[in-house]
C-alpha cells in the first residue's frame, strides 16, 4: 500500500477501507466507562496524567479521545473525515522514517476511528496536536473509540552471525519514586530512591492505534562494523509529550546509559497532570562497554532515537596494537 506524506481524503477512506476488508485486520470498540488502556513500560505511571497509549472518558459534558501518534510531526499530517450518515469520524496520520538515523524503520500509519450518538457536522470539534500526541473534545457528544489493529506481528529483527559475540541489553523502567522522609539520616528528605523493573517480552507494549509500521514502543537492532571492531547499536523509544523543548536528561556511561524524562506540565486542560518518562540500558555481558563520547541523540516528535557504539575489551585491545604500530611505522 503506497501512503503519501499528506494523503487526499479520498485516498485515505480508500486506504481504510482495504485495511478493513484484509484478515489480519479487526475492529475493537473502547467506551468510555472501559479505559483500559495498557500502560507505558517506560513512563512513570505512578503520578496522575495521561497513560497508555490512548485515552477516552466523559469530561466537561463531553467527550475527550487522547490517542498516542509518536513520529507525526504536526495535525497537518494527521486527518480527520466526518461520515454524517454513519455518526462517525474517521482519523489517520502518518510518522514518516527519520533521515539520518541507520536501522530505523519507525515509518508508522495510525488509523481509527470514533462512533458517536449524533451528527459530527453538528459538534464544535475541538483539536489540538503536540509532540506527537492527537487531543480532541466533542462537547455534548458520547461514543467509542475504534481501532483498526493489524494483528500480525511489528517487531522488527536483525539478523546476528551466531559464530560473533553480540551485546546483549537489558532495558529498565521505572515502577514509581520513592522520597526519602524529612527525618532521614543521609539527606533530611532532599533524595529519592526509584523503584525499578525489567521490561520483558510478556510486558510488551502495543499501541493499537498503528494500522502499518513497527508497533512496540521501544527497540534495539545492532550492527556489526565492517572491520569488526564493535557494534552500532540503534535504540529507539516512544516519549508522546515530549520535544527537544523539554528537559530530557541522557547520561552514557560505559555499562549504562540513562534517560530520564521529569515530570512536565499539563498539555490540555482535561489531563490529570503530565507525564514522566524513565529508560535505562544496560549492558549485561562483561566484555562489552559503550563508547560514550560516540554517544548521540535525538528526541523529536514524540520520539528518541539514539546511536551507540559499542566495544568489547578484545576490540579495544585489537585497536590499541593498531595504534601502536602505526606509532613505530612514523
Amino acid at each position: 500500500m503506497s501512503w503519501n506524506h499528506q494523503p487526499s481524503k479520498a485516498a485515505g477512506e480508500m486506504a481504510l477501507s482495504k485495511c478493513c476488508q484484509s484478515s489480519a485486520v479487526v475492529k475493537a470498540a473502547i467506551n468510555p466507562q472501559e479505559n483500559e488502556a495498557p500502560q507505558h513500560p517506560l513512563q512513570n505511571n505512578s503520578k496522575p496524567g495521561p497513560k497508555g497509549a490512548y485515552e477516552v472518558r466523559r469530561a466537561n459534558d463531553g467527550l475527550y479521545i487522547r490517542v498516542d501518534m509518536p513520529g507525526v510531526a504536526s495535525l497537518d499530517d494527521v486527518k480527520l473525515n466526518n461520515k454524517s450518515d454513519k455518526h462517525s469520524i474517521t482519523f489517520y496520520g502518518k510518522a514518516p522514517m527519520r533521515e539520518g538515523w541507520p536501522l530505523d524503520d519507525s515509518q508508522r500509519v495510525y488509523a481509527g476511528s470514533i462512533c458517536l450518538d449524533r451528527d459530527p457536522d453538528l459538534i464544535p470539534l475541538e483539536k489540538t496536536f503536540k509532540n506527537g500526541c492527537l487531543r480532541l473534545f466533542l462537547p455534548g457528544a458520547d461514543g467509542n473509540l475504534c481501532f483498526l489493529t493489524n494483528q500480525e506481528s511489528g517487531r522488527s529483527q536483525n539478523p546476528a552471525d551466531e559464530q560473533v559475540h553480540q551485546p546483549g541489553v537489558i532495558i529498565g523502567g521505572l515502577v514509581c519514586v520513592i522520597p526519602h522522609k524529612p527525618d532521614c539520616g543521609c539527606c533530611k528528605g532532599g533524595h529519592s530512591d526509584i523503584q525499578e523493573r525489567t521490561c520483558t517480552k510478556e510486558m510488551s507494549f502495543i499501541n493499537p492505534s498503528i494500522l502499518q509500521g513497527v508497533r512496540g514502543v521501544y527497540e534495539t537492532k545492532f550492527l556489526q562494523e565492517k572491520e569488526g571492531d564493535g557494534w552500532g547499536m540503534y535504540f529507539r523509544f516512544d516519549m508522546p509529550d515530549f520535544s527537544t523543548a523539554r528537559m530530557c536528561q541522557v547520561k552514557v556511561e560505559k555499562k549504562r546509559c540513562i534517560i530520564f524524562g521529569p515530570m512536565g506540565s499539563k498539555e490540555y486542560p482535561l489531563d490529570q497532570g503530565g507525564r514522566s518518562y524513565f529508560c535505562k540500558l544496560t549492558l549485561c555481558c562483561d566484555c562489552c562497554y559503550f563508547l560514550s563520547e560516540k554517544a548521540v541523540h535525538e528526541l523529536k516528535d514524540g520520539v528518541m532515537r539514539m546511536w551507540f557504539t559499542i566495544l568489547t575489551k578484545q576490540n579495544n585491545s585489537s585497536s590499541a596494537k593498531r595504534v601502536r604500530n602505526n606509532s613505530r611505522r612514523t
